[in-house]
């Protein structure tokens, strides 16, 4: 009996993060058992969460030892190119349906991006092609699928977090201002702007993002933090500003939590909180809320991106003061 589906996601931690809730719909739905393949980010993530439906988690190097009996389809929620490649020839010589992402993995990638505008992200992988008949049901679909996120009894204290990075204060908001490429990273000018129209202190996380002369009220803890401490120190500030990233997701997603998204080169339509995330806000670039296409936020050029600019620290800062949080 075929009773097992792998899911592939080594590529793109908020890619995860988004499909975290289909997943456990379709593998409860269909009384599946998910076979996880996932890259380290991916992995360090998941083990973090309750999941109540039966899996295993494996690297490309056991691949070759699973009984592929029991495998009835393969769904790459977002695979590296070398990972994709092996997974392809491994789903032609063994006839099992695989499934690509569509923003991604797809020749026809350019269409999708468009078809799909309007449909969130969370539930774009609920589909098996009929052509068109399938892609219809799904944009109409009404459904969300809900991100699941480390309970509570995983999050870290707040006193402990305070000796462990000797924080001698409360009340912070946290900026989460690096995402994977480099039009999204935040610049030292947009932090500091932050910094001077709020009274809180300024906390910083994330990955690879250099920055210098911050004012004094910014502790930054770039490089610093793993994926929980990063995720706990969100549960715990007075609000979070995030640009497009995992961390952004996971933030949009604890319904206590204020955040706001910065978002610029996705739609927001498609990446953006669910409608149930009532707490958070979102600021797009672009006006219409689709994904920006300029050289600059697409990385052709060494200028600021439409995120980078200050004036979106400045829209931002609006934004929260005239909210009613």
């Amino acid at each position: 009996m075929k009773n097992k589906t792998i899911f592939i996601a080594d590529s793109g931690l908020g890619d995860f993060v988004v499909a975290t809730g289909w997943i456990n719909y379709y593998c409860k739905k269909h009384s599946k058992k998910a076979v996880l393949l996932l890259g380290n980010p991916q992995r360090e993530y998941f083990n973090l969460l309750k999941i109540n439906y039966e899996y295993e988690l494996i690297k490309l190097k056991d691949f070759l030892d699973l009984d592929f009996q029991d495998i009835e389809e393969i769904f790459s929620i977002r695979s590296n190119p070398e990972t994709l490649f092996y997974i392809k020839k491994i789903a032609r010589d063994k006839s099992i349906k695989l499934f690509t992402n569509f923003f991604n993995e797809t020749k026809l990638s350019f269409f999708y991006r468009r078809l799909f505008a309007f449909t969130h992200a969370s539930k774009i992988h609920d589909f098996h092609l009929n052509f068109p008949f399938s892609l219809l049901r799904l944009i109409n679909n009404k459904r969300n699928f809900n991100y699941i996120l480390p309970s509570k009894y995983r999050i870290i204290s707040k006193n402990k977090l305070k000796n462990k990075y000797n924080l001698d204060f409360d009340n912070y908001i946290l900026i989460a201002g690096s995402g994977q490429d480099k039009t999204r990273k935040l610049t030292n000018d947009q932090i500091n702007f932050f910094s001077e129209n709020f009274s809180e202190y300024l906390v910083l996380v994330g990955k690879e993002w250099q920055l210098s002369n911050l004012n004094t009220n910014i502790v930054n803890l770039v490089d610093q933090t793993d994926l929980l401490d990063a995720i706990s120190l969100i549960y715990h500030s007075k609000f979070v500003i995030a640009i497009d990233s995992a961390l952004a997701h996971i933030a949009n997603s604890f319904i206590h939590k204020k955040s706001l998204m910065i978002m610029g080169n996705a739609p927001k339509h498609r990446w953006g909180p669910l409608k149930n995330h009532y707490k958070s806000k979102i600021f797009h670039t672009n006006y219409f809320g689709i994904a920006c296409r300029c050289k600059n936020c697409k990385g052709l050029t060494k200028n600021k991106s439409c995120m980078q600019q200050l004036k979106v620290s400045k829209k931002c800062v609006s934004i929260i003061q005239s909210s009613n949080w």
